[in-house]
């Protein structure tokens, strides 16, 4: 900070909120033009085979044929600022600096002047260098909210291939990504809502027992087999007209080095979202037996394992067995693997 001239520091706090909004990067270069009287700056990303990966720019951008030109003509690894001054018909002042460089790549920024201007100063070399340091450090947030945005995409992408509202949780259980669906639950009912990048639930108890329930399916370190079939990692819903059950499993990422824990699911089972399914169809498509297909077609309607046992008059135990049968014979081993699959399921008209 004792480097940077004092005539600069109102930039800074342009520099710090590049990052916050889209006009972040407009407004600061924005701030730039006027402030050094450049006639144009520009910041652009190559990748290893110089192809451009983003660009921002105040004034004129540079056309993709100067951008090869520059690249052509200057050796990215000892790109630094410099001093010079074209020979064409309009006298160019430019300085050019390499702000971050990795595998992936080169981020570079150039100042530039007419001939309306005077040349660069010493001087002002020394505070483009002091800045550079500055705008390093936003130029790598950028990278890596680019990076982050990429992932929130392919992990919705994901999400999407379920049919029940579905969302990702980090470790900490923050929002990453919803799903479709879970975008529309949301909106459409009352009981759920967001605050700071966390699902909630507007009654106390089930709001516990949600934070308790995505907390225990990121400390277990085995797949659950069925959500349901007890309360530690389910929260029944059965208020205000409203009728779902949140489940949360944990989401891992295998490698070579084994499991590593990457954050939870969790979704929404409501009969909402699930079309009545005949247990003569499930009989039919997986070979169940009658009293398989009528749990199983209980379930699916968001019906919890001692609500299945009340209505059909039989033991907890009973129906728990006939539940671990059907996911057997659908060859799935929990609650969103088996809703999930019924959700698919053409009706039998």
């Amino acid at each position: 900070m004792s480097e940077l001239s004092t005539q600069d520091y109102k930039l800074l706090n342009y520099i710090m909120n590049a990052n916050q909004s889209h006009e972040g990067w407009q407004s600061l270069l924005n701030i730039f033009l006027e402030h050094f009287k450049l006639s144009k700056i520009n910041i652009f990303m190559l990748d290893s085979e110089f192809n451009i990966l983003f660009q921002e720019w105040s004034g004129i951008p540079l056309t993709p044929s100067e951008i090869a030109g520059y690249v052509n003509n200057t050796s990215i690894a000892a790109c630094s600022h410099k001093n010079t001054r074209n020979n064409s018909h309009k006298a160019r002042y430019t300085i050019d600096h390499t702000l971050h460089q990795d595998h992936l790549g080169h981020v570079l920024i150039k100042f530039q002047r007419d001939n309306i201007h005077t040349p660069f100063t010493q001087n002002e070399e020394k505070r483009f260098t002091h800045m550079s340091k500055f705008l390093k450090k936003a130029i790598e947030l950028r990278i890596k909210f680019s990076d982050q945005d990429k992932n929130e995409l392919r992990i919705k992408s994901i999400l999407n291939k379920l049919r029940l509202p579905a969302s990702y949780l980090d470790e900490f259980g923050d929002i990453i990504a919803h799903n479709n669906a879970m975008e529309k639950f949301i909106k459409f009912q009352n009981s759920l809502k967001i605050e700071d990048k966390k699902i909630v639930l507007s009654n106390k108890k089930h709001n516990h027992l949600l934070v308790h329930s995505i907390s225990n399916s990121m400390k277990n370190s085995e797949e659950i087999e069925s959500s349901l079939d007890s309360n530690a990692y389910s929260v029944a819903v059965r208020s205000n007209g409203e009728n779902f059950t949140i489940g949360a499993c944990k989401l891992a990422e295998k490698s070579a080095d084994g499991e590593t824990l990457s954050g939870a699911l969790l979704y929404v089972v409501s009969p909402d979202f699930l079309q009545p399914i005949k247990p003569s169809q499930l009989k039919i498509l997986f070979g169940l037996t009658e009293a398989e297909a009528q749990v199983c077609s209980l379930f699916a309607k968001n019906m919890t394992l001692k609500e299945i046992a009340i209505q059909e008059n039989k033991s907890a135990n009973t129906v728990r067995e006939q539940l671990q049968s059907c996911y057997l014979k659908t060859n799935t081993k929990k609650q969103l693997e088996l809703i999930n699959l019924l959700s698919s399921l053409p009706l039998d008209n």
